[in-house]
């Protein structure tokens, strides 16, 4: 009995390792925007794809899956790749520039701002909880 079921263990976690190697590959089925645009979130990410095509909309359906959740689902080189390294350089003096290298180097929660004053707050365009999100480096 135990050696069964130190067989069916052994079978069981083998499995489950050669499962999560799969390696996909994708080839767009014809070549419309879309199918290349799904192939693009696919291989290089969702950020890529939004820059690469004009035509980028979050409701785009990729094999049945919104955009979003197949470029999560198959994007391999965001998980394989490490992060790069990245220094915070301040555009200017201005207080605002100081306040969004200091978030993303040591934290939002370091600056001391009320909930309402950080939803005034923009870094390089965007959200300030959303720029931290992004380039934390803490």
């Amino acid at each position: 009995m135990k050696t069964t079921l130190i067989a069916l263990t052994t079978f069981a976690i083998s499995m489950n390792a050669m499962a999560s190697q799969a390696s996909y590959s994708f080839v767009p089925v014809d070549q419309s925007v879309y199918s290349n645009l799904c192939v693009v979130a696919a291989q290089q990410g969702i950020e890529t794809a939004k820059t690469k095509f004009a035509d980028f909309s979050h409701n785009t359906l990729c094999n049945g899956m919104k955009i979003g959740k197949f470029a999560r689902k198959y994007n391999t080189i965001a998980q394989e790749v490490a992060p790069a390294a990245i220094k915070m350089v301040a555009a200017d003096e201005k207080p605002e520039s100081q306040l969004c290298v200091k978030a993303a180097e040591q934290g939002i929660e370091t600056l001391g701002l009320s909930r309402w004053k950080m939803n005034d707050l923009y870094c390089n365009g965007q959200s300030i909880k959303k720029f931290v999100k992004s380039y934390s480096i803490k």
